[in-house]
């Protein structure tokens, strides 16, 4: 093989969209690591975490079908899983971030599934995935004990389930998908 064969073939694999690609994926990996990075500081809690978190630690499961103490207002599914996680580990800011962590995570997916479905440009795609990972609210969100980042993740998990649905037949695992969000 020539030379010059050999790079045009590199240039192609670096080509432009290729480098926009690329660069997508090292944004959602970079902010993931952010993500954790900052969950893994282990912050205080702040009052409406800790009345939260109060919540989880004072009731029990089937409390959280009514109304919460101190002022607090959660869906009793997001309750159910953060009372869950203090059981299984221990009742720290770890357990009680973990859940949102997870899900935060999973939305970044998400939102990179709904930008190719979508056809974007990789450099959009690649712009798009820096506003959401290094945004200070999506990371607020992701590593705080409060249901916002799986509110992120749903939302996300619908649209790109919507998408992915358009011109088929309906599912029923996708009819469940709905109600249960």
């Amino acid at each position: 093989m020539k030379y010059n064969e050999r790079l045009n073939r590199a240039w192609l694999i670096f080509s432009e969209a290729s480098f926009w690609k690329i660069l997508s994926y090292v944004i959602l990996f970079v902010g993931g690591l952010l993500w954790i990075t900052v969950y893994v500081q282990d912050r205080s809690l702040f009052l409406d975490e800790a009345n939260l978190a109060r919540n989880v630690i004072e009731l029990g499961y089937a409390d959280f079908f009514g109304p919460l103490r101190y002022e607090q207002f959660a869906p009793p599914f997001f309750m159910v899983v953060e009372k869950a996680m203090t059981a299984v580990f221990d009742p720290s800011t770890y357990a009680l971030r973990l859940f949102p962590l997870l899900a935060g995570l999973a939305a970044l997916w998400f939102f990179l599934s709904i930008q190719q479905q979508l056809g974007l440009p990789w450099w959009i795609r690649a712009f798009l995935m820096w506003m959401i990972a290094f945004t200070g609210i999506y990371l607020r969100y992701a590593t705080e004990a409060k249901q916002y980042g799986l509110d992120l993740f749903f939302a996300l998990l619908l649209v790109e389930r919507a998408l992915s649905s358009l011109g088929k037949p309906p599912r029923a695992a996708d009819f469940w998908l709905w109600a249960l969000s």
